[in-house]
């Protein structure tokens, strides 16, 4: 509502930036720290200056006196992170990707309005309007529609993709066996993803509804590979349990002694045990 009222305030362009910087950062960015610092500073340099009779009637609290003493500093620090936040998301991963694209076109066609004074009043709130609206539906449904139809991978992680990679192969490889994978939010879809039986993954836990007995035998296979960390434990365990297949989560391209690398991606190894 304030951002709103704000960006709406033809009579100041200050309080319009300002209206942008709230209203951007909370329809685009990814809720975190800097971005509430950045609306906390702008909604206290957009503060409205107290009447005279506000100042007699009632006392002015220390932070907001000094928010009102010092519009202008925090105008251009809020628009400043603004743009800092904006330019960190934009480089960190995936990366420049599609969305990012929009989203600044958006904001600098934003900003470009609240500078653009040739417009009546009621044609440049129109064009507010619009800009945010697009903002607040375009973009959400992008991102929406390339995550759930998969058609953009650049929404993906690498490692989420390395991941795919890995698991496609198998299902479409004649490997068959069971599998000793890591235990993860990816990885226990592994089993229904590639087709093959897993050693154990969290999914499992749901087979002691139906079958009670299975639960000391999956907890403990939950605990033990939980406690796995580098590709020699992964190995050593499936020795120790005759498990052929090994999925281990690493950026080199090599398994440990006495395995044979069958498949890698930038992020994971697959190797089968030579000699049990």
């Amino acid at each position: 509502m304030a951002g709103t009222k704000l960006v709406l305030s033809l009579e100041s362009i200050r309080r319009q930036l300002l209206g942008i910087v709230i209203l951007s950062s909370l329809i685009t960015f990814h809720r975190c720290m800097p971005v509430l610092i950045v609306i906390v500073l702008a909604l206290a340099a957009g503060l409205p200056q107290p009447s005279e009779k506000d100042n007699k009637g009632r006392g002015i609290g220390m932070l907001t006196s000094f928010a009102m003493r010092h519009t202008k500093t925090l105008t251009w620090v809020s628009i400043l992170g603004f743009a800092i936040v904006l330019a960190y998301q934009a480089i960190s991963p995936p990366g420049f990707v599609k969305t990012t694209i929009i989203r600044i076109i958006l904001i600098i066609s934003a900003f470009g309005l609240v500078l653009h004074r040739g417009l009546s009043p009621t044609r440049h709130r129109k064009m507010i309007v619009i800009v945010f609206a697009l903002m607040y539906f375009l973009f959400p449904a992008i991102i929406i529609y390339g995550r759930v139809s998969g058609q953009d991978r650049d929404y993906i992680p690498a490692e989420r993709k390395s991941w795919d990679e890995l698991v496609a192969w198998v299902r479409d490889s004649d490997l068959h066996g069971t599998f000793l994978i890591p235990l993860g939010d990816e990885a226990d879809l592994f089993q229904l993803r590639a087709r093959r039986s897993v050693w154990v993954d969290r999914n499992q836990g749901a087979a002691v509804m139906w079958s009670p007995s299975f639960h000391d035998q999956w907890m403990q296979r939950v605990a033990e590979v939980s406690t796995l960390h580098s590709p020699e434990d992964f190995v050593a365990y499936a020795k120790k349990n005759g498990i052929r297949y090994v999925v281990i989560k690493s950026d080199a391209a090599e398994c440990p002694t006495s395995c044979r690398l069958l498949k890698s991606t930038t992020h994971y190894i697959l190797c089968m045990i030579d000699d049990r």
